[in-house]
């Protein structure tokens, strides 16, 4: 054959033969059937309240039903719940957001909710958790076990609830997901207050006791980090903030400073 013909055989092929193996499997239908330890991280940190001085946690003003609502002693209002020896606030939402128009992947051992169920409870005329957040194919349980009844009222951009609840009852909500919190109140009891997050997928936390929160499995790349408080609002801006997520390892982002207006 001749040379020239040789060059021509060998340039029309050597890109085949370059990227053949990227063909010689069915690529995955999505990122996560990709091994955790190649695609998938987990990411850790903490909030803490970076004020001078930690906002007082008031009583509630009980107007109403007193008897059961006080009987285990006043009820604190606390907007504010930072530990006292590490100043770690707890209550505050953190999640991945993914890019407009696109689902972050997801973890198969992640595909369907470990509870089925998210319970929002209501002793003694307060709500707990005060700031709860689960998943959209999750079911929200709301109970009712006092002996008094109960308005339930859920107002968020895409969902809108309100309910009577018995005394000594239960009610499910299927609700959507939204970018923005849901408030909860109750319509029988003007200081019952709490906020409801709902999302598309498992990528969210909400702070514990000392502030710390972690989120295991999260698809590596860099992804968007939001954090929000029910008084300091967007902890690190209403858009969030861009984090690398390593994979096959344990990424902290330290610390993150929430502070009152």
């Amino acid at each position: 054959m001749p040379l020239a013909r040789w060059l021509m055989f060998i340039l029309c092929w050597l890109p085949f033969v370059l990227i053949g193996p990227w063909f010689s499997e069915a690529a995955p239908a999505n990122a996560a059937a990709m091994p955790a330890e190649e695609g998938w991280g987990t990411i850790k940190g903490q909030v803490i309240f970076s004020g001078d001085k930690i906002p007082e946690s008031l009583p509630f003003n009980m107007t109403k039903d007193q008897d059961h609502c006080q009987s285990k002693g006043p009820q604190l209002d606390v907007k504010w719940k930072v530990h006292p020896k590490n100043k770690g606030l707890a209550n505050v939402v953190v999640f991945l957001q993914p890019e407009r128009g696109k689902a972050l992947p997801v973890h198969e051992s992640l595909g369907a909710p470990a509870q089925k169920e998210a319970v929002l409870d209501q002793p003694f005329c307060v709500f707990e958790p005060r700031v709860l957040a689960m998943r959209k194919d999750q079911t929200l349980l709301v109970k009712n076990p006092a002996p008094i009844p109960h308005n339930v009222v859920i107002d968020g951009f895409s969902n809108s609830y309100n309910v009577q609840m018995p005394p000594q009852s239960e009610k499910t909500f299927q609700l959507e997901a939204s970018y923005l919190p849901n408030s909860l109140r109750c319509g029988a009891h003007e200081w019952m207050k709490g906020y409801l997050y709902v999302f598309e997928h498992p990528y969210f936390a909400v702070t514990d006791e000392e502030g710390k929160f972690a989120i295991k499995l999260a698809p590596a790349g860099t992804r968007t980090l939001v954090l929000w408080h029910e008084e300091a609002g967007w902890v690190v801006g209403r858009r969030g903030k861009n984090i690398d997520v390593k994979p096959g390892a344990e990424t902290d982002l330290g610390r993150f400073e929430a502070k009152s207006d």
